[in-house]
């Protein structure tokens, strides 16, 4: 019985946790991306005027390198650095196999 008791509680103590997902989406939903956006909706909002989903993967990889040091990479005042920095996020993706070097595209259209 006190076995039982131990796996029942720890089955409830297991599901009330959050998932890797639920706190990594957390973690972007709050955190600052420069220029007073905090969040990637914010973020994706002032820099492309785009809602997050309709992001293309530079525009994303942009946002994701903004993390490191957002007053430094933000695109509107540094936008050879922002551009740096997305290039180097989608090499990492590229040399982790996570995508095709195909995939990979300038981070605001070509220019």
């Amino acid at each position: 019985m006190p076995r039982k008791l131990r796996e029942a509680l720890l089955a409830v103590w297991l599901e009330a946790r959050p998932s890797k997902d639920e706190i990594l989406t957390r973690y972007l939903n709050g955190v600052y991306l420069g220029n007073g956006a905090y969040g990637m909706a914010a973020a994706a909002r002032l820099y492309f005027d785009k809602r997050p989903a309709n992001l293309t993967l530079a525009e994303a990889a942009m946002l994701a390198g903004l993390i490191r040091a957002p007053s430094e990479l933000e695109r509107l005042r540094h936008p050879e650095a922002a551009r740096e920095r997305s290039a180097t996020v989608l090499n990492a993706m590229v040399a982790n196999h996570v995508i095709d070097a195909k995939a990979c595209e300038p981070p605001w259209g070509r220019e």
